[in-house]
């Protein structure tokens, strides 16, 4: 798997081949086939370990954060870490010809990361740092999506956009709109501080 990994991240689902697996591994392909069906099997059993992996590094972040700003801070920053060397092509891949891959994705993204961000939200509201009132139930599914939309490279081309940007813009603008002051205070003192490190 972990050899897998670093094809696919690196380059893509679909551009790796069998062989180019075996390669890496140093072994031959016809052992690759006696413990793996096919090619989409190792790319359903990566993926399930990679989303179950990302899981459990997403708690050990949660468990860590002061409030729900530093919560969301600190997802931002797992994400820049762990997926700044993804290919652009990776979720594209895995939905278009992975179709069991992308539904350990979607059931990660659609269970797990939604009911973070709902938690999150309700969390903020209740530490005085997001509004009172806001629609937790529209504002989760819209954080969700922004996450996404990301990674689409019909909306934002790799060739003009880097994901990592686009995602501090739209956490950013995301935060601004929900934050009381004193959540507000908070978010103007980590910008003012990753500006000072950048």
């Amino acid at each position: 798997m972990e050899a897998s990994e670093v094809l696919f991240l690196k380059y893509g689902v679909k551009s790796i081949t069998m062989d180019e697996i075996a390669k890496h591994l140093g072994i031959s392909k016809k052992t690759i086939y006696q413990c793996y069906r096919d090619k989409d099997e190792i790319v359903y059993l990566w993926t399930k370990h990679w989303m179950d992996r990302d899981q459990e590094n997403m708690c050990e972040v949660f468990a860590a954060s002061a409030n729900a700003i530093d919560e969301l801070l600190r997802v931002s920053e797992h994400i820049r870490v762990n997926f700044a060397s993804i290919h652009a092509s990776l979720l594209f891949d895995l939905q278009k010809y992975h179709p069991q891959a992308w539904k350990i994705y979607l059931h990660h993204k659609r269970a797990f990361i939604l009911d973070r961000i709902t938690d999150n939200l309700r969390r903020g509201v209740s530490e005085g740092l997001y509004r009172p009132g806001i629609r937790i139930d529209i504002l989760a599914r819209l954080r969700l999506e922004q996450v996404q939309l990301a990674f689409d490279g019909g909306v934002f081309p790799i060739d003009t956009f880097h994901f990592i940007e686009v995602q501090e813009e739209f956490l950013s603008h995301f935060l601004r709109g929900i934050v009381t002051e004193k959540g507000l205070n908070l978010v103007d003192d980590f910008e003012k501080m990753r500006k000072r490190y950048n």
